[in-house]
């Protein structure tokens, strides 16, 4: 008897341990069903997390790559050019990227290919990260390297909300650009006036066509005879004091040569405009450089190539009287932009491949006012010859024309109309930005 029951409590110990271990077996089963693919996240490329600047190995342009992409693309002589970020693509393998951007001014495709290649560069003590391939729609395909540059690229800061906003430190152009020491202008009076170091002249109660020497000291001007058949092409001294008649006859558009060693302008002869030029120590030794008929003369290239134009064609013309080089009118406009007889250009003191343009514009927006004189709307223009990009440098709500290069070539002064304020002299960096009134008054022309 004894021994049937421990028979029976030993097979009752056996079924128990079995259902316990179906029991395990089934938590199992399901904590992990068979045929059931478990999800793996899969690696995204990304572009590297990148702050670099990225130029040729003459320096001859760089572009500034930031976090979201290209922002900026520079060349020495020209404005600066922005550029918006668009796509990121990763090419091939995962050390290769394509960043695409827009030039904001004109509208251009820019492409910038970024390899994690060693670089190399004449005369530098080691090879630079990146290898890197840039194409403008306009300018054309560059080559180069890039290295990590953080400091183009400063960290925001959040601001205490109690604090008064800091004044934002100077620009660039602010600190590197100088205001000219020498102007001549029209008074809203129209009177020709001459300031130099701080001093203003009357010169005349009339005249137009200014031209300033470069050292700043002599100012050329035309001043019609009564009866307007004659004219005479004036110069005043402003150390002196006095103004001496230089040329008498038909006669207009005076300009110094670079070193004001001579005058250039145009004289009325056998039925059109001609271009001639005198000495400056010498003035009754004059001589005819071109026979073509010309409407302005819109300065020197350099002491022997002189720029001319007849409405048609802007002409390099040499000492000898040949063309060196034409561009059409028509070219340089473009469409937004009509040529016409008052119409001023002007190249750039230091870069031969870009020109300043104020002329008519084709389509003028409803804020721009027309000339109270001319009853034109006017705007401006820089273009450049090579590349043929064109960037308009107008300013909304103003009617601008008559622009001059400053001496540093950071700077553009010029004739500003608006609705509501008499016209005045303005000025504007050459990249568009701070503009500000300069004086009273129109016409300037600038010497220092």
């Amino acid at each position: 008897m004894r021994f049937a029951i421990r028979v029976a409590f030993f097979l009752l110990i056996l079924a128990g341990g079995a259902l316990l271990g179906m029991r395990t077996i089934g938590v199992s089963a399901q904590s992990n069903p068979p045929n059931r693919q478990q999800t793996v996240p899969v690696p995204q490329s990304r572009h590297y997390p990148i702050k670099l600047l990225c130029h040729g190995s003459d320096r001859s342009w760089s572009i500034s790559l930031g976090p979201k992409g290209p922002e900026k693309w520079e060349r020495p002589g020209y404005p600066p050019i922005p550029l918006e970020p668009g796509a990121v693509a990763q090419e091939g393998a995962a050390d290769s990227w394509i960043y695409r951007a827009k030039d904001t001014a004109t509208g251009a495709d820019v492409a910038v290919r970024l390899q994690r290649l060693a670089c190399s560069e004449p005369n530098a003590d080691k090879p630079l990260p990146f290898t890197v391939a840039a194409e403008h729609a306009q300018l054309g395909s560059f080559t180069g390297c890039a290295n990590f540059a953080p400091e183009l690229f400063p960290t925001e800061k959040q601001e205490d909300k109690d604090e008064e906003p800091k004044k934002p430190p100077p620009s660039y152009l602010s600190l590197h650009s100088k205001p000219p020491v020498a102007v001549a202008y029209h008074n809203q009076d129209g009177r020709v006036m001459f300031s130099r170091a701080r001093v203003s002249r009357i010169v005349a109660e009339s005249g137009y066509d200014l031209s300033l020497s470069h050292d700043g000291k002599k100012l050329l001007f035309v001043r019609d005879e009564p009866g307007g058949q004659t004219g005479t092409i004036n110069e005043y001294d402003f150390d002196t004091g006095h103004a001496k008649e230089l040329l008498r006859g038909k006669v207009r558009a005076p300009f110094w040569s670079p070193d004001d060693s001579r005058v250039a302008f145009l004289k009325f002869e056998d039925g059109k405009w001609q271009l001639w030029a005198l000495p400056a120590n010498d003035p009754l030794t004059v001589s005819l450089l071109n026979h073509d008929n010309l409407d302005s003369i819109d300065g020197w290239a350099d002491t022997h190539i002189l720029l001319a134009n007849d409405l048609q064609n802007l002409v390099w013309i040499g000492d000898d009287g040949n063309p060196k080089q034409v561009l059409t009118l028509k070219e340089i406009c473009g469409a937004d932009f009509l040529p016409y007889s008052g119409m001023t250009i002007r190249l750039h003191p230091a870069n031969s491949d870009l020109l300043l343009i104020s002329t008519l514009l084709a389509h003028p927006p409803p804020d721009v006012p027309v000339d109270p004189k001319e009853h034109l709307a006017s705007g401006m223009f820089l273009y450049e010859i090579r590349s043929k990009r064109r960037v308009a440098s107008s300013v909304a709500g103003l009617s601008a024309k008559h622009g001059e290069w400053s001496r540093d070539g950071l700077q553009i002064y010029f004739s500003g109309f608006s609705i509501t304020q008499k016209p005045a002299t303005y000025r504007i960096f050459w990249d568009g930005t701070e503009l500000k009134s300069y004086r009273p008054g129109t016409d300037l022309a600038i010497g220092q």
